[in-house]
């Protein structure tokens, strides 16, 4: 069993990454797979909005955390998680989609100044 929790505001040049919580597995070993999409489709179920299998998801990005663009403004976020074990077992795939749409990023942001400061003395291929 799988637990997600997105951001409640997911903002492009930023790290975003979703909480998950394993039942089994472990998240160093899981893959993860993010998706966006423009409109998600819903069917209207007993009150219950299900997402419809026919809206188009595009696969942006694999690893644990996505760093999302200005070109993804204004899109809805998908993150697909397979988990996995030390001795790669695998789990059942499970899914969680984003309620907002992502939002462009402040360019004020003190990170930004910060980083535009410092490119200077810790290139970005440094370690």
């Amino acid at each position: 069993m799988i637990k997600f929790r997105f951001p409640d505001i997911i903002m492009t040049n930023t790290i975003t990454t979703a909480l998950v919580e394993f039942d089994y597995g472990d998240w160093e070993y899981s893959l993860f797979d993010w998706y966006i999409t423009d409109e998600i489709k819903t069917q209207e179920n007993d009150e219950i909005e299900d997402i419809n299998d026919d809206t188009q998801w595009i696969h942006v990005h694999r690893g644990p955390f996505c760093i999302f663009h200005d070109e993804h403004v204004n899109k809805f976020v998908r993150l697909a998680c397979l988990p996995r074990n030390n001795s790669l077992r695998q789990g059942m795939q499970a899914e969680y989609t984003s309620k907002t749409r992502i939002i462009p990023c402040p360019i004020d942001l003190p990170m930004n100044t910060r980083h535009e400061l410092t490119k200077d003395y810790f290139p970005v291929d440094s370690n």
